[in-house]
């Protein structure tokens, strides 16, 4: 099995139609996804839509967990947290209701990832 393993989208359709691309190329198996897909970045909705449809495996990341309501936006920078309400304002219920399933390590036979750190 060839896995691709991508991180901290924030929102960037142009960065993720990029790697997109190329993983095709590559003929990757399956791609994971460390977290972040939303925050900072002008296309959230698309961003989302875009890696729900190509991503195979999710973690979640702090962005993430702020949209699902499991994280307080307050531990952000002022310029971070703006932006992180900012795209909660544009996404809607489902989005949440996704990234609130989302887990915060996966396990493969050989590897073990998450967002940030394990501990």
């Amino acid at each position: 099995m060839r896995y691709a393993v991508i991180s901290d989208i924030h929102s960037n359709r142009h960065a993720l139609k990029a790697v997109l691309t190329d993983i095709r190329s590559l003929k990757i198996d399956e791609i994971i996804c460390l977290g972040d897909i939303v925050g900072y970045g002008p296309t959230p909705k698309e961003v989302f839509e875009a890696a729900y449809n190509n991503i195979h495996h999710f973690l979640l990341g702090n962005h993430d967990a702020v949209i699902a309501g499991i994280m307080d936006p307050g531990c952000f920078n002022d310029n971070a947290r703006r932006l992180i309400e900012w795209t909660g304002s544009v996404l809607d219920g489902a989005t949440g209701k996704f990234f609130r399933t989302l887990p915060l390590v996966i396990e493969g036979s050989c590897f073990r990832c998450t967002h940030g750190e394990f501990a």
